[in-house]
């Protein structure tokens, strides 16, 4: 039962950051390449981000992972959506990087 709770935070929290931005939820799906109805089941709590979303996702909504994950506090420093600047981000691109690549900027 203690899944179902996260889930539905985590689902409540991914619709509270996408009224914030003012996006639509097709206008989220479009810049995340999914479908709207995919972005309806993250916030109906039917369906997760996948791992490999949740940095994007995050950039999109202006949010640390950490945020929509746990429901801590948003920090002061994390940038305004649309700026990959979150240290999360940074970290996670830099393990992206093949090793004969140097890291995404």
């Amino acid at each position: 039962m203690k899944d179902v709770k996260v889930r539905q935070d985590m689902a409540a929290r991914i619709a509270q950051a996408r009224k914030t931005t003012k996006l639509t939820q097709g206008e989220l799906a479009e810049v995340l390449g999914v479908s709207q109805q995919l972005v309806a089941k993250w916030e109906r709590a039917t369906a997760a981000p996948s791992t490999w979303m949740l940095p994007n996702l995050c950039i999109q909504l202006g949010v640390r992972a950490d945020f929509l994950l746990f429901g801590a506090e948003q920090h002061a420093e994390c940038p305004p959506a649309g700026r990959p600047q979150c240290d999360f981000i940074k970290i996670y691109r830099r393990g992206l990087a093949a090793p004969d690549r140097p890291p995404m900027k």
